[in-house]
């Protein structure tokens, strides 16, 4: 088990998508190069150019024991002479570049993606190569061989191990060498790594070839925090995940039978609102609050009751939670700004009404238009406006359509003479 400490490594879920995507990428890249060196007969000697590993920095803050990850950014590795090393001037270039953008933020360690949270010699070869420049810091192990793998909903856990470079102390070569501590067998014994520190300025024990001073790599606790943005992005991401994969079930099966899985599963489909989510997420966060407040108390009282022992550290740490809650000074003004917030709720949800009463209204009245119009065009009886003119005008008409002048009867007496049908006075 961990020692019950202030230490901590706190990590944002910007920096563990960067590093899923590069382990990702990284392993896409193995397999193109081998499928396509493997007719050539090459394939040797593509993997021994490849880097074995996806290795990047971390950059973030350190206050005391609690060190905060903010970005990350990848790093070259080569491979000369079958020995593994990182860029240095790729490293100072691109911290240079992070540096200008993010000045409160700087380098408090590296990451790797395995296959294994557990350190390899490789790992701790290139990890003693940077704690002679860096000596506090960071290793973050992440575990590759889990992707895609999808927990039960019961359990929190990531497949991400961090470890702190505690300072450095004399060990024997042996324990060096093995790097697990001697007489500490079994299934479930915990491993020490131990990193040599070669800085002359850390002292140097003479006299005695059987004894090396080393740093500890000690595993720290893991806190998830995240802000409005991150939890956007990877909501956003989330559902694309999961958008893939409903339709990749959907075509294993090729007859109909792949149906979707997300709700059987117990996930989040899809489908499901984002405000859902998004509430479920901070029932089960204020759940395990007031689960968390629930064994303080009970321990305080405890304590108070003489039923446990009294420990001035795990007050302290009470203390701290107690003090960084927020207080409510002023139970009217809270209450004043609860009734503000519900108004407004219900103002919105009014103005939302409002509106859909008003487009169906709108859509009723464009409804019944449309009808009353088709219904008047259908009613109205199909006559010959020309032929009705006729009949009401008499002949007169008839010769003032064909050209002619009208008159009384076939022609107009003037004086005892009439006009005919071109206008000749006769």
């Amino acid at each position: 088990m961990l020692a019950r400490d202030s230490a901590a490594a706190v990590l944002h879920p910007l920096v563990l998508l960067n590093i899923s995507e590069h382990a990702t990428r990284m392993a896409a890249l193995v397999r193109c190069n081998k499928g396509a060196n493997t007719s050539s007969g090459t394939q040797a000697a593509a993997a021994a150019a490849l880097p074995p590993l996806a290795v990047g920095a971390l950059l973030g803050n350190q206050v005391e024991g609690r060190y905060e990850v903010f970005l990350s950014f990848e790093l070259k590795v080569e491979k000369v002479n079958g020995e593994v090393n990182i860029d240095s001037q790729h490293f100072e270039i691109r911290l240079d570049q992070l540096r200008v953008i993010f000045p409160n933020h700087e380098f408090i360690g590296w990451y790797v993606a395995s296959s294994s949270l557990h350190l390899s010699p490789l790992m701790l070869e290139l990890h003693t190569k940077l704690v002679s420049s860096n000596p506090s810091a960071l290793l973050l192990v992440f575990d590759a061989s889990l992707a895609g793998e999808q927990s039960d909903g019961l359990k929190y856990s990531l497949p991400v191990a961090v470890y702190e470079t505690k300072q450095p102390m004399p060990i024997s070569r042996a324990k060096l060498q093995d790097g697990k501590q001697a007489g500490d067998g079994g299934e479930e014994s915990i491993p020490e790594y131990y990193v040599e520190v070669f800085d002359e300025n850390r002292g140097v024990i003479s006299g005695d070839q059987s004894t090396v001073m080393a740093s500890k790599l000690a595993p720290m606790r893991i806190v998830i925090e995240s802000g409005e943005a991150e939890r956007i992005a990877t909501e956003h991401v989330a559902n694309i995940s999961r958008t893939v994969a409903d339709d990749g079930v959907a075509t294993v099966g090729g007859n109909g039978q792949g149906a979707q899985a997300g709700p059987a599963s117990g996930g989040v489909t899809g489908s499901t609102p984002q405000i859902a989510t998004f509430l479920a997420s901070q029932r089960i966060a204020i759940e395990m609050l007031r689960r968390d407040l629930g064994v303080l108390k009970t321990y305080v009282g405890d304590v108070i009751n003489g039923k446990a022992p009294f420990d001035p550290d795990v007050l302290q740490i009470v203390q701290r939670v107690l003090s960084n809650r927020p207080v409510v000074k002023d139970d009217a003004m809270f209450e004043l700004a609860m009734a503000q917030e519900e108004t407004n709720y219900q103002m919105a949800s009014y103005l939302a009404s409002i509106t859909k009463a008003v487009a169906s209204v709108r859509t009723v009245s464009f409804r019944a238009n449309t009808a009353l119009e088709a219904a008047r065009i259908t009613n109205t009886p199909k006559v010959n406006p020309n032929q009705d003119s006729m009949f009401d005008l008499g002949m007169g008409g008839m010769m003032t359509m064909m050209g002619g002048s009208s008159g009384s009867g076939m022609g107009r007496r003037l004086g005892g003479r009439s006009r005919g049908f071109g206008g000749d006075m006769r």
